[in-house]
């Protein structure tokens, strides 16, 4: 199907190729190229708040590059979903399909209002090596999987950071309430027998005199 013919299906024309043609990893490729790009990709309309995939999916055979619009990345953990990004036009996810398989998806990515992105089948990078659109965006998805590395790690050290808090303060509530169990037991023991009165003790020394 023609390029025009996809972008026509998807809003409009004009609009969207000035919007893919200004995207941040395709400045400086030839016109053509892009038009080389979109005959072997394909332009997919998505209303807000729908699901490109989730989370535990099997990894598919493309990834997805936004054009327009604006995605939201989530991930599970411990029964607690997480926002870990927001996707802007130029930014692709789903990467990790075109270079691994047999895994599944890492999480769970939605649009977050009306989105256009570019379905870009692992197929297509096979063509990359004369094609200077696709060695632009072959470029930009291996700076991406290593940009998502350094954000993932910073947000392992957060959340260790945080389980390290949790256990710590856990940890002094425990000691906290032993200390005061402690001495409130040094000051009434519990089984510490009862002081005589003056009577008593006055009758007791009667009684052993006699």
């Amino acid at each position: 199907m023609d390029y025009r013919q996809k972008m026509s299906e998807t809003g409009s024309l004009a609009n969207l190729e000035d919007a893919f043609f200004r995207l941040g990893p395709l400045r400086g490729v030839p016109p053509e190229a892009l038009r080389g790009l979109l005959a072997i990709t394909t332009l997919v309309t998505f209303p807000a708040e729908r699901c490109l995939f989730l989370q535990g999916d099997p990894l598919s055979e493309h990834a997805w590059l936004l054009v327009t619009g604006r995605l939201s990345v989530l991930v599970t953990s411990g029964g607690q979903q997480r926002v870990m990004a927001d996707v802007w036009p130029g930014e692709i996810v789903g990467e990790a399909a075109l270079y691994a398989r047999g895994r599944a998806r890492s999480a769970t990515v939605m649009t977050v209002g009306p989105s256009v992105v570019l379905r870009i089948p692992r197929s297509a990078l096979l063509e990359s090596e004369n094609q200077p659109a696709l060695i632009a965006l072959e470029l930009h998805l291996l700076e991406t999987m290593a940009k998502r590395l350094r954000s993932t790690n910073v947000v392992l050290q957060r959340v260790i950071t945080e389980q390290r808090h949790v256990r710590s303060t856990a940890a002094a509530t425990l000691t906290s309430n032993a200390d005061r169990a402690h001495a409130s037991a040094t000051r009434h023991p519990a089984h510490e027998a009862p002081r005589p009165t003056l009577a008593q003790r006055l009758a007791r020394w009667f009684h052993t005199t006699d």
